[in-house]
Order: structure tokens, then C-alpha cells, then sequence
């Protein structure tokens, strides 16, 4: 019999902290993650069966010794399910149900002392595109609270939704360096429409974006993090009749501001000598509303027109 193949990747996180991903054979044998927090940073580590793909039973606090089981067969099909495992303490308080659905997928559920209930997925079958799922739902009304998922792809996407059960916001972590992109992250309003956008691609370029409730582009960040291209930022603020402003810091100190109308035309740029790497302070340009050049006004810089004379 042949070693098992183990593979492990790993993904520090700017905003979302460090993980780390273990496969045994393909399947999912261990989850860690490293959360900033103050005092000390919060770490969290689950083993899984490499057959089951579900967290090993041990590895699961209960909240109490499991005094009886209770095994039960589909026999009829009526159910989503083919076989069933209940779990109870000495009380008959229900502590965990395990599921072998129909589609080869399994499932555990585990009763918490909090009004949290917390279930397991795993895809031991592959029949599925993702691994584990991880589901935080309200102990009374089953309302889904949050949610974690590993792909099959390595990428790690975690979702939050509100008491109506509403998405507010979804981050895609590019654990397994798939992708060109590192960090995808959504934010929601109540109604579903999407009111936040952050990228960040592999090469360091960072984008953020905010829209307004009626879906159209309020404001953009681009940063560059690794300092690959020659600014430091562009922000972009867009209003309502279409016109927008474009700020560009560079590298070599300049400030950029750009002005433009509804209909995308140049109308006024703005350029200020930040950091004095050059022999002016400040230029400023208008144009009309087919682009072409009205005013240019050149503010020398103070020390290079006292070096004039």
C-alpha cells in the first residue's frame, strides 16, 4: 500500500489573518487559522477524518458523554438523507446528529451550550465542488448565521448573513495560490445589492470599491502595495450625473487631479509638485467639452525662481 500524498498551503492574510490548509489523499485532514485579536492573537485548529472528511469526534467538545445512539435507515427514499446517527447524553438531550445524504455528501451537526448550533459538511465522495463546508446557524430558528467553505480549488470563502438570513458580506481567500488574486471581499446591503468590492491580486494591487444603493460605482481606491507601477494610489470618486475626480499619487511626488464630465472629456487637471522634485509648485489646466486645451497656468517652484535671479 502506498503512502498517502499530504499536500499543505498556507495564506497570511492582511485582513483576514493566517490559514492553513492540510489534504490527505485529496481530502481535508486539518484546518488552522491565526485571528488577530488583543490580548493575544486567537488560534484554532480542527482535525478531520481522512475518510469521513468530517472533524474527528474527539476533537468536538460536547456538552456532555454520549450515553445512547440512535441509528436510523432511509429504507423508502423519502429523505435526503440514506442514514442517520443521533446522539444523546444521559438525559436524552440531543448532542449530535450525523448524516450520510443521498448525494455522497456527509454531515454532522453538534448541539452547543450557546444558541449557536455548529455543522459539518464534507465531500469524502468528491461528488462536489468543495471540501468542507462550515455552518454557524441559530440553535432556535436555524436562521444561518455564518458560513465557511474550502473548494476544491484551495480557495476559502467565508459568508455572513443577517437574522433574516440575508447575505452582508463574502470574502474568497486564495489559500492554495490558484488564481492571480489573493483576496476577494463582498459586502452587501439588506436588499442584496452589492455595496462593496476589495481585490487584491497577487502583485500587490489592491483595489477597493463602494457602491450606492442604486448599484452604480461611488468610489475607487487603487493601491499599490509591492510598489510595482509608479503610484502610490488613484482614487476615483464618481457622482451622480456620471462626472468623476481622479486623484493619482506618484511615486516621484506628484499629485494629479483629474477632472472629468459626464461624458468621460478632460476638463480640468490639476498637478502639484508635493515632495519639490521639480522646477514647478503647481500646474493647472482647463479644457472645453471636446477636450482641447483652454488655459495652462505653470506656478514656478520658490526656489527655482530664486535661482533665476
Amino acid at each position: 500500500m502506498s503512502d498517502p500524498v499530504i499536500t499543505f498551503v498556507e495564506y497570511s492574510s492582511p485582513n483576514f489573518g493566517s490559514w492553513a490548509l492540510t489534504r490527505t489523499d485529496g481530502v481535508v485532514t486539518q484546518i488552522r487559522t491565526v485571528s488577530p485579536a488583543w490580548p493575544e492573537d486567537i488560534v484554532s485548529e480542527t482535525e478531520f477524518d481522512p475518510v469521513t472528511g468530517l472533524p474527528v469526534p474527539e476533537d468536538q467538545p460536547l456538552l456532555a458523554p454520549v450515553a445512547l445512539v440512535e441509528m436510523s435507515t432511509d429504507a423508502d427514499g423519502t429523505r435526503p438523507w440514506q442514514t442517520e446517527e443521533r446522539a444523546f447524553d444521559a438525559d436524552g438531550n440531543l448532542l449530535r446528529i450525523t448524516r450520510e445524504m443521498d448525494n455522497g455528501t456527509v454531515s454532522m451537526r453538534f448541539e452547543t451550550d450557546t444558541d449557536q448550533d455548529i455543522i459539518y459538511r464534507a465531500d469524502p465522495a468528491d461528488v462536489v465542488g468543495w471540501s468542507v463546508r462550515t455552518e454557524i446557524r441559530d440553535g432556535i430558528s436555524n436562521a444561518l448565521q455564518t458560513s465557511s467553505v474550502v473548494r476544491d480549488d484551495d480557495v476559502f470563502v467565508l459568508s455572513a448573513f443577517d437574522d433574516s438570513g440575508a447575505i452582508t458580506g463574502r470574502a474568497f481567500l486564495d489559500l492554495g495560490d490558484t488564481y492571480s488574486w489573493s483576496e476577494r471581499v463582498f459586502g452587501y446591503y439588506e436588499d442584496g445589492s452589492l455595496a462593496s468590492f476589495l481585490r487584491l491580486n497577487d502583485n500587490g494591487i489592491l483595489t477597493e470599491r463602494t457602491f450606492g444603493t442604486d448599484g452604480n460605482l461611488a468610489e475607487q481606491r487603487v493601491t499599490d502595495t509591492a510598489d510595482i507601477r509608479d503610484f502610490e494610489f488613484i482614487d476615483t470618486d464618481v457622482f451622480a450625473d456620471g462626472s468623476r475626480i481622479v486623484l493619482t499619487d506618484f511615486d516621484d511626488g506628484r499629485l494629479v487631479e483629474r477632472v472629468f464630465d459626464a461624458d468621460g472629456v478632460l476638463r480640468s487637471r490639476i498637478v502639484e509638485d508635493v515632495d519639490d522634485a521639480y522646477d514647478y509648485a503647481r500646474i493647472e489646466a482647463t479644457f472645453d467639452e471636446t477636450g482641447a486645451l483652454i488655459e495652462r497656468i505653470v506656478t514656478p517652484d520658490p526656489v527655482a525662481d530664486e535661482l533665476l535671479f
